[in-house]
C-alpha cells in the first residue's frame, strides 16, 4: 500500500479529483492557472520525497 502512494498516477488522479470538486462547489479555476497548481503540487510532492520512482520504467511483479 505504500508504494501506491508514491505512483504519479495517483497523485494526477487526486489532483484532477479536487479540481472537479472545486468546479461542482463554484470555483471557476482557468485551465492555465490549474495546469501551474497542479505542476507545483507534483513538484513539491517530487521535493518532499512523496513520490519518488526508484525502479525506473522496470515493470514489477
Amino acid at each position: 500500500m505504500k508504494q501506491r502512494w508514491k505512483s504519479y498516477g495517483l497523485w494526477i488522479a487526486v489532483a484532477a479529483l479536487v479540481g472537479m470538486v472545486l468546479q461542482d462547489f463554484g470555483v471557476m479555476i482557468p485551465p492555465e492557472r490549474y495546469d501551474a497548481y497542479v505542476d507545483i503540487l507534483l513538484t513539491i510532492a517530487v521535493l518532499g520525497g512523496i513520490i519518488n520512482n526508484p525502479g525506473g520504467n522496470e515493470q514489477r511483479n
